[in-house]
């Protein structure tokens, strides 16, 4: 169930991310570029094509093995994971003061977040399994669970912040 749930948001979190990025592939001016004829032409007689470059740069960007909207995706929930746990130990901090040991229970929760992720999402790529399934769940079911992910990004950041 927790497996689930950490994939589910991590999903939602890569997939606002392929939006983001298909928004700014929209309103990029060096895309606009690529449609002048002459620069078209300039491509077509070297063998390419504006297709073609549209197409590596969107495998480089929402490619879910080796993409960089997944590797954001996952750095993005291991730091906000990283505040959930920080917002746990600020009780903790006010106990022992502000002293040395404070950056090793640092260290200790990145560590712990790390081995969760890995345990979640890396091993054997479970995610790839998954993020199969959430693309043909129904609309409801991904406005649920994006609202749901919005929550759990924006309380920890309002958490420390307050």
């Amino acid at each position: 169930m927790i497996e689930r749930v950490y994939i589910i948001i991590l999903w939602r979190i890569y997939s606002s991310l392929r939006g983001a990025t298909k928004l700014l592939h929209g309103i990029n001016p060096f895309t606009w570029l690529l449609h002048i004829s002459f620069i078209k032409k300039f491509y077509i007689k070297r063998g390419s094509s504006v297709e073609q470059i549209e197409a590596a740069a969107d495998q480089i960007t929402n490619d879910p093995v080796l993409g960089s909207n997944i590797w954001f995706a996952n750095h993005f929930m291991m730091l906000i994971l990283l505040f959930w746990l920080l917002n746990c130990n600020i009780p903790l901090f006010n106990l022992i003061g502000r002293g040395p040991i404070v950056p090793i229970i640092w260290i200790a929760d990145a560590l712990l977040i790390y081995l969760a992720h890995w345990y979640f999402v890396w091993r054997e790529d479970k995610y790839l399994k998954y993020f199969k399934k959430f693309e043909k769940q129904p609309l409801s079911w991904k406005i649920t669970w994006g609202i749901i992910t919005l929550l759990f990004v924006i309380t920890p950041i309002v958490l420390i912040y307050t």
